[in-house]
């Protein structure tokens, strides 16, 4: 570490899991100096929401830079969604165009082939 001696007051970690997760299991070593919290994250095409798992410490020090690991379940389904919600939309453009295409708004010229 380029700095030996810094005392950092508020520690924060977040980290963000996919869309999706569940299970989620937090274990830290040193469970009595953290707090551990969950929350919601909304980012580009999230729908229901990324879980987020925050860890907060107070009055941490060097000795306290240990690891942690994240355990959850994730369902390979959920990978699908967003690229199933993009070609439904692009889908249901593509129809609307094709179908304003064909329709005919003008109502001169029914009254065109009607005199005929």
């Amino acid at each position: 570490m380029p700095f030996q001696d810094i005392i950092a007051k508020n520690f924060t970690v977040s980290v963000a899991l996919p869309e999706g997760a569940s299970g989620i299991e937090v274990s830290v070593p040193i469970s009595s100096k953290y707090t551990v919290s969950h929350e919601k994250y909304f980012s580009f095409l999230d729908f229901f929401g990324r879980p987020m798992v925050v860890i907060n410490m107070r009055n941490a020090y060097d000795i306290h830079n240990v690891y942690f690991q994240i355990h959850y379940t994730y369902s390979p389904v959920w990978m699908l969604l967003k690229p199933l919600i993009l070609i439904i939309f692009f889908f249901t453009i593509f129809l609307a165009l094709i179908v304003y295409s064909r329709i005919e708004l003008s109502l001169s010229s029914q009254s065109k082939v009607k005199s005929e």
